[in-house]
C-alpha cells in the first residue's frame, strides 16, 4: 500500500514538468549555497564538526553514513520541519496568508535544532529556506510537497556525500 503510494507520487511528479524544474533548481541553490559557504568558512568543520560523521574509508560505515545522510536524514527531516511545522503553522489564519513568514518560522525552527556554530546555524537556514519554499510551492500547486523536498534534501546529501563534504 505505501509503496503504491510512493509510486503514484513518483509519477505525478515526474507527468509534472514544472515540479521536476523546480527540483533541479532548488537542488541547484542549495548546492550554490553550500559552495558559497564553504569559500566563506574556508574549511569543511561547520558542515562537519566530527561528531556525527566519521571517515568513509570503512565500506560498511561509508554504506552506513550514505543510509543515514542520503536517505534517512532527508526523510525524517521533511517530515518534522517542512511536513510537521509547516502543516502545524498552516493552522492559524496568521500564518495561512503569509508563506514567507512560515518559510522563515520553519528555516528558523529547522536551523536552531541543527545549531553547532554560527556557520551551520546559517547555512541550516538557509537550507531549511530552499526546503520550506519548495514544499509550500508545491503544496500550492497541489503537487507531491513532501516528495519534492525530500528530493530536493536527497539531490543536495547525495552530491555532497558523493565529493566527500559530508565524511
Amino acid at each position: 500500500m505505501i509503496i503504491i503510494r510512493f509510486l503514484n507520487r513518483v509519477n505525478i511528479f515526474i507527468e509534472d514538468r514544472y515540479l521536476v524544474k523546480l527540483t533541479l533548481r532548488m537542488s541547484l541553490i542549495s548546492i550554490l549555497i553550500t559552495i558559497v559557504f564553504l569559500g566563506l568558512s574556508g574549511e569543511l568543520s561547520f558542515i562537519n564538526d566530527g561528531r556525527f560523521f566519521t571517515s568513509t574509508n570503512d565500506k560498511s560505515n561509508a554504506v552506513m553514513m550514505f543510509i543515514i545522510t542520503v536517505i534517512l536524514a532527508p526523510l525524517l527531516s521533511t517530515v518534522i520541519f517542512q511536513n510537521g511545522v509547516i502543516s502545524y503553522l498552516n493552522d492559524f489564519d496568521y500564518f495561512k496568508r503569509r508563506i514567507p513568514m512560515t518559510i522563515i518560522v520553519s528555516a528558523f525552527i529547522y536551523s536552531l535544532l541543527q545549531y553547532q556554530n554560527l556557520y551551520l546555524a546559517i547555512y541550516s537556514f538557509l537550507m531549511g529556506c530552499v526546503f520550506s519554499y519548495s514544499y509550500c510551492i508545491s503544496k500550492k500547486e497541489k503537487g507531491p510537497a513532501y516528495f519534492v523536498a525530500v528530493s530536493i534534501h536527497m539531490i543536495r546529501n547525495t552530491i555532497l556525500f558523493a565529493v566527500g563534504i559530508i565524511r
